[in-house]
């Protein structure tokens, strides 16, 4: 029987070796740690961020992971809730194809590493990992309702696929989880991501599903693995077509090679008229 879309995305990522990493993407993730870091501390200081903070230690069971940049010491999922959505809160994100994936590429990563005392070699490539495939799987629904930073699902895989790295998973393990992660995808609202400070919670929640995922099959829980491609399941849903061949290519063509680094607070399509504006104006 062929590997189902899930098994196929986490045998590769559990398998991932840094000697089959260019260096270029090496650098490309360390640019991406920056890029997130400095949006986590910009956020973290703004009222909603704050918002989120109060939430997140509220829910928390005391940990070895890190709320930035005050530095409490919390569960992973804590961490994540809380600095997933400090990084969110100005749109001062980065971004690739397809998908805003440093919320969770980097975040769960930093988290569950600082969780088990990993390297920062192996966090870094459980970050290169998750953003491999959590890319994939947004440009597998471009051809559907949800664009962007609207395609919160992404999240769920980084945090999976990151967090079963660090914490030595099976891929059969990695792949329920994921299977389980993706039972119930988050869809966005467009009104509530325009129109609300509940916008910072995108990335977040999912991030924090896709860790709480993880401890499910790490405690025996099976997932339907067919649920990406399966026509009662994801790409049914989320696709007028799903891009089933974006999800292949791994390790031979990488998304990191597309990464942007935004120069503005905000949508990444202000880039050029703000420049226009700052080039008119003199810069003032």
């Amino acid at each position: 029987m062929s590997p189902t879309l899930i098994e196929s995305l986490c045998s590769w990522a559990i398998s991932l070796r840094a000697e089959d990493v260019p260096p270029r993407i090496f650098e490309a993730a360390k640019i991406q740690i920056r890029s997130v870091l400095a949006a986590t501390f910009a956020g973290s200081q703004s009222a909603t961020g704050k918002q989120c903070k109060f939430a997140a230690l509220q829910l928390s069971t005391h940990g070895k992971a890190t709320i930035l940049p005050t530095g409490e010491s919390v569960a992973p999922y804590a961490a994540v809730l809380a600095n997933a959505a400090f990084s969110m809160v100005h749109d001062f994100d980065d971004y690739l194809f397809l998908g805003h994936t440093g919320h969770s590429a980097v975040l769960a990563s930093l988290a569950v590493a600082e969780d088990v005392d990993a390297s920062l070699g192996d966090m870094i490539l459980a970050q290169i990992a998750a953003n491999e495939v959590a890319g994939r799987l947004g440009a597998y629904v471009a051809i559907g309702p949800q664009n962007g930073q609207l395609w919160a699902h992404i999240h769920l895989a980084a945090a999976v696929v990151a967090g079963a790295r660090l914490y030595k998973m099976s891929a059969a393990q990695a792949a329920d989880a994921l299977a389980i992660a993706f039972h119930q995808p988050p869809f966005t609202l467009f009104y509530g991501f325009m129109a609300s400070e509940a916008k910072a919670m995108t990335a977040a929640q999912p991030t924090a599903t896709g860790l709480y995922a993880l401890s499910l099959a790490k405690a025996g829980m099976r997932g339907g693995r067919e649920i990406l491609e399966h026509r009662r399941g994801f790409a049914t849903h989320f696709a007028f077509i799903p891009v089933e061949e974006t999800l292949r290519g791994l390790g031979s063509s990488w998304v990191l090679d597309t990464l942007s680094c935004k120069i503005y607070p905000g949508c990444a399509y202000i880039d050029g008229p703000v420049d226009a504006v700052l080039k008119a104006t003199g810069g003032r």
